[in-house]
C-alpha cells in the first residue's frame, strides 16, 4: 500500500481531475460484454495512526472495522443497484492459490496505481493511455475461475491515516506561523479484474483529505457510492 498512496497522492497534486467521473475502463467493455459473475476478492485495508513526527502505525481493530465498513458498503452497492452476482471465494483454497492472491493484490496495488496516474497525466509519451486502456494483472488467476465459474474478480484496496491528537493540536499550532502539516488522506479504490486474462476492466478510486473516516460506516457508504455511481450497465441513482 505504500507505492499506491505516494504514487496517487502525486498524480493528485499534479493533474487536475476535470470531470466528476473519475472512472476507467477497457474502450469494448459495455454493458453487453460486462461480466455479471464476480468473485469477491478479500478487501486490504489498512488503518494507521499518524503521529506529530509523521510516522505512521498500523493499528489492527481500526483496520478490521473499516474492512467490516467496506464489505457492508459494498453489499449495499450490489443489492441496490444490482450490479452483479457475487461469488466468495472458496475455503478450500491451496496455500499456493491463496500466495499466488496474495502476490496479485499486491500487484494490483502497483499496476492500479500505474493506470490512474498515466491515465491522466498530461505528458506526451503518456496521453494515449487515456483512451487506451489496456492495464493487466497477467493470467496468474485463471485457476480461480475454474474453480469458482467466476467471469472476473472485484479487488478493492485501501488505505487511511488518522492523526493523534498531538498531531491535531500541532497542526492548529504550526498554522499560526504559516507552517503546512500534511493533512491526513483517506483513500480506497475499486476494480474489475477478467479472471482469464488479468486485464483490468474497470477502476474507481475514492479519495479525501481529512473529511473521511474509514472506521465510520457512513464515511464509507459515501465513499463507496461515489466510486460505483458510474459503475458500467448499473441500475438505480
Amino acid at each position: 500500500m505504500k507505492r499506491s498512496l505516494i504514487v496517487f497522492l502525486f498524480a493528485l497534486i499534479t493533474t487536475p481531475l476535470q470531470a466528476a467521473d473519475t472512472s476507467i475502463k477497457k474502450a469494448h467493455l459495455d454493458v453487453a460484454s460486462l461480466p455479471k459473475k464476480i468473485l469477491l476478492i478479500e478487501p486490504e485495508i489498512y488503518v494507521k495512526e499518524l503521529s506529530v513526527g509523521g510516522v505512521a502505525e498500523k493499528v489492527d481493530d481500526w483496520s478490521t472495522q473499516a474492512k467490516t465498513n467496506v464489505r457492508t458498503a459494498l453489499a449495499r452497492q450490489i443489492n441496490d443497484r444490482r450490479l452483479f452476482d457475487k461469488l466468495e471465494l472458496p475455503e478450500n483454497m491451496t496455500s499456493e492459490e491463496l500466495a499466488s492472491l496474495d502476490e496479485h493484490v499486491a500487484l494490483y496495488d502497483v499496476v492500479g496505481s500505474n493506470a490512474f496516474y498515466f491515465g491522466r497525466a498530461e505528458f506526451d509519451a503518456w496521453k494515449h493511455k487515456k483512451n487506451d486502456f489496456d492495464y493487466t494483472l497477467g493470467p496468474g488467476l485463471k485457476a480461480l475461475s475454474d474453480k469458482t465459474g467466476a467471469d472476473a474478480a472485484l479487488f478493492i484496496i485501501g488505505e487511511d491515516f488518522i492523526s493523534t491528537g498531538g498531531r491535531k493540536a500541532a497542526r492548529v499550532f504550526a498554522a499560526l506561523f504559516g507552517v503546512v502539516i500534511p493533512a491526513s488522506p483517506t483513500f480506497l479504490s475499486a476494480a474489475l479484474v477478467d479472471l482469464k486474462t488479468g486485464d483490468i476492466l474497470w477502476m474507481n478510486y475514492g479519495f479525501a483529505l481529512d473529511s473521511k473516516d474509514l472506521r465510520k460506516q457512513e464515511d464509507v457508504n459515501k465513499m463507496m457510492n461515489d466510486m460505483f455511481i458510474n459503475y458500467p450497465g448499473r441500475v438505480g441513482s
